[in-house]
């Protein structure tokens, strides 16, 4: 998922890239739901972060 060389940055593969863009898409997902559902947008943001880790990918 990370490709690392000593003294240098460490970067994505492009497996850890659809990872990261996944994750980001069911946390977008979540927080879209619950300001829908009339939760007010800062709540919405902040119970998405722990809410998109226990989303399905189905």
């Amino acid at each position: 998922l990370v490709v690392s060389q000593p003294y240098r940055s460490i970067f994505l593969t492009d497996e850890g890239r659809a990872l990261a863009r996944r994750c980001a898409d069911r946390h977008s997902i979540v927080r879209d739901f619950l300001v829908c559902i009339g939760v007010d947008a800062e709540t919405a943001e902040a119970d998405a972060e722990g809410l998109e880790h226990h989303v399905s990918e189905k």
